[in-house]
């Protein structure tokens, strides 16, 4: 590698006739670099090779180098490397520039139909090595990329053959404290469930322990969901093509430990947005974020199934927050979210609450809005007086007076 500031003009003319791409790498240097790979079996890995190699990793983000590096066969040079050295190091590069040298469709297309090589990259799924295994799911993530371009791409059936697949990702989920692996993990996961593979690769039994765990170990107590929005995001977004898919079922919610995990996870989620501020400059993602909790919580009572009244409380506060927003005209302050937007966020949110009056009993009702300051509770019983049909409003104006009646009992 050579800098241009350390050459003159005439020299750097002279240079680019070896040069790939426009930083002057040498074409020499590459040939040069790959042909110490080959002998790192005999010559050791050393602090030397380990520069070059990293090098080498950088420049294959580049399209001229990565066309460069498929015309003196890199595939298969990569192929034999990933056989003659073990040092954990070595091959997380050496899938790092599989990884980048993929983002080129001949290249992917290539590595698709090259059974040996496929073997030689899925076996890593088995290291214990994160940083190996950040790049292995990186190639994924572009072979998943890959399928959702071509549903009838020979990436489905090299999946869908390899037998350790799903148990190696949900191994991971459910042990790894490295937590940009699991982000990166879960990422892959969306992807899969995306594509339609989820129920193909993974025993979704054992799916959602590892969801649970991941998200503990990601967002542990203490941590706010505020922290982590992309994993919270596609964490959602596994969670509801699991649920869609008929396939989270609980024998016994009240006392299932899984569905009071899960209901623990929601909570958190959600809790942040209970405080205005949160609500006043929200973009997007935390748009699609509430949203998608909402549909979790929305798809569970459908199936008659209880939430914990403090997660009702905090959607009570929701939407007396986000009306109040744009009451307040403060929409002119979300920079990324567009007011039709919020408004139709409301609305969905609304929709759960109308549901909880219709499903629910007075006293359950009534437990609700007992931990409501008295504005919101005014606003949710506005709401439901507004946007129920005629047979329910006999059922508000009773929870409006058993409301009342407690109150009185209590003083």
């Amino acid at each position: 590698m050579i800098d241009s500031q350390d050459v003159s003009k005439e020299e750097l003319e002279v240079l680019k006739g070896d040069a790939v791409g426009n930083n002057l790498c040498s074409s020499k240097w590459i040939i040069n670099t790959l042909m110490s790979l080959l002998k790192v079996d005999e010559n050791g890995w050393t602090e030397e090779l380990e520069n070059q190699l990293c090098t080498l990793w950088d420049l294959s983000t580049e399209g001229e180098v990565v066309s460069y590096l498929l015309s003196q066969n890199f595939l298969q040079i990569a192929k034999y490397l990933l056989t003659i050295c073990d040092e954990p190091r070595f091959i997380e590069i050496v899938l790092g520039i599989i990884g980048n040298v993929c983002c080129n469709d001949e290249a992917m297309d290539a590595v698709g139909c090259d059974q040996e090589l496929i073997k030689q990259i899925l076996s890593h799924l088995e290291s214990s090595d994160s940083l190996i295994l950040i790049q292995l799911i990186r190639i994924l993530q572009l072979i998943a990329w890959k399928i959702r371009q071509n549903p009838q791409s020979n990436w489905v059936a090299h999946l869908t053959k390899c037998e350790f697949f799903g148990a190696t990702i949900i191994f991971i989920l459910k042990s790894s404290t490295n937590d940009n692996l699991l982000i990166t993990t879960m990422n892959l996961l969306e992807f899969i469930s995306q594509i339609n593979l989820l129920k193909k690769l993974f025993k979704i039994n054992d799916l959602i322990p590892a969801l649970l765990e991941s998200f503990a170990q990601v967002l542990p107590e203490g941590k706010t969901s505020l922290s982590e929005l992309t994993f919270v995001q596609h964490w959602l977004a596994v969670l509801i093509v699991v649920m869609e898919s008929g396939s989270l079922t609980f024998e016994d919610y009240e006392n299932d430990e899984r569905f009071l995990k899960l209901m623990d996870i929601i909570y958190r989620i959600l809790k942040p947005y209970n405080k205005s501020y949160n609500l006043y400059s929200i973009q997007q993602q935390s748009a699609n974020i509430i949203y998608d909790a909402m549909r979790v919580l929305l798809s569970f009572r459908r199936c008659n199934v209880n939430i914990p009244t403090r997660i009702d409380y905090i959607i009570a506060i929701l939407i007396f927050s986000l009306k109040t927003v744009l009451e307040a005209n403060e929409e002119k302050k979300m920079r990324e979210l567009d007011p039709n937007e919020l408004n139709d966020l409301l609305d969905y949110i609304i929709k759960y609450w109308l549901y909880i009056i219709e499903s629910c009993t007075s006293e359950q009702i009534v437990a609700i809005l007992d931990l409501c300051d008295n504005e919101v509770r005014e606003c949710l019983i506005s709401f439901a007086q507004s946007k129920m049909i005629s047979e329910m409003l006999d059922k508000v104006k009773k929870v409006v007076t058993v409301f009342e009646k407690s109150k009185k009992d209590t003083f």
